[in-house]
């Protein structure tokens, strides 16, 4: 059940009005990289459902996102 959660993080099967359908995201429990179908959820998760072990480990995936986005350069453009 711990692989149940997963954090969409783009695609244009995000949007419920795009025609596209791919989710790309990673699993919350280990933080592996993948890809599903819109068709493939059961929905969204209300905040106040989530259990502590997963906000706490959500919380250092966006974290590390977010290290990484900053330490992305154009090069000397």
């Amino acid at each position: 059940s711990d692989y149940q959660l997963f954090y969409a993080e783009s695609g244009f099967g995000c949007s419920p009005t795009a025609s596209g359908r791919k989710v790309f995201g990673k699993f919350i429990k280990d933080g592996e990289i993948t890809n599903f179908n819109r068709s493939e959820f059961l929905g969204v998760i209300k905040d106040e459902c989530i259990p502590e072990w997963a906000a706490e480990k959500l919380a250092e995936l966006i974290s590390a996102d977010e290290d990484e986005s900053e330490g992305i350069t154009m090069g000397g453009m």
